[in-house]
């Protein structure tokens, strides 16, 4: 089974991505592919700073974006990818699963000055 786990950060863009294990030929293929064309159009069309670890057995992939929030390019390109893996899930459901984190950045406090 393909497993994804997706976390976001406070606005709702995606902070980091992991892609892991294999799964039926069919749901594979559409997930690399997918995968791999979301991060090549996001650092051919956008300037997000992001980067990625993945082994070349194709068993992992991870996903880092580096600026919050993330600009209106990459998060259309993201927010593709992720419908684009739930149709999957939704056609193949003993195939791929998908887990979704919430990631709070902590802030600085603020000092009000009257």
């Amino acid at each position: 089974m393909i497993k994804v786990s997706v976390t976001r950060g406070r606005q709702g863009d995606v902070r980091k991505l992991k892609v892991s294990n294999h799964g039926h030929p069919i749901v594979c293929a559409a997930v690399s592919m997918l995968v791999t064309n979301a991060i090549n159009s996001i650092e051919k069309f956008t300037d997000e700073e992001f980067s990625y670890n993945y082994n070349k057995k194709g068993e992992f992939l991870e996903v880092v974006f580096h600026c919050e929030p993330m600009g209106d390019d990459a998060r259309l390109l993201t927010d593709s990818l992720m419908l684009g893996l739930h149709m999957i899930s939704k056609e193949y459901p003993d195939n791929i699963m998908i887990r979704r984190r919430q990631q709070y950045v902590k802030t600085k406090p603020t000092t009000i000055r009257q």
